[in-house]
């Protein structure tokens, strides 16, 4: 499989009293054998603020490389892809509950992450058997 791009937004409402600015929206297009899938990952953006708690990073930007950065938000999915291989065949997977979302972040290989990363920034796409990085 190959990851070919990653990205994350702030979900914006679409009336005024929607509830979808609460919401995060990560994303991740890979290729998977000969087909071009695209995994999202919807959260809660109190999550996006706590994520120092259960991974790595401290502070978005979570990396920078050149002049390219990375947010949290960019890369949740990635992380979760990663984790849990079967999301493979899934469009997309919504977390709702902090323990939840703390486990799956928990499960992530963020060498692995960092890795793709510096491949994505320069252009490039990264091959990664997800089987192979799973916490166990």
């Amino acid at each position: 499989m190959k990851i070919l791009s990653c990205s994350g937004s702030q979900l914006e409402k679409s009336s005024r009293t929607s509830p979808e600015d609460a919401f995060i929206r990560s994303q991740v297009t890979f290729q998977d054998g000969d087909r071009e899938k695209t995994f999202s990952l919807l959260y809660l953006e109190y999550f996006d603020q706590k994520f120092a708690e259960f991974t790595p990073f401290q502070e978005d930007p979570i990396i920078q490389i050149g002049n390219k950065t990375y947010d949290f938000k960019d890369v949740a999915a990635l992380a979760a892809l990663l984790a849990h291989p079967e999301y493979v065949n899934r469009k997309r997977e919504y977390v709702h509950d902090l323990v939840d979302f703390q486990g799956l972040m928990k499960k992530a290989g963020w060498d692995v992450v960092k890795q793709i990363l510096m491949k994505l920034a320069d252009g490039k796409e990264y091959e990664v058997k997800i089987e192979s990085h799973l916490s166990k």
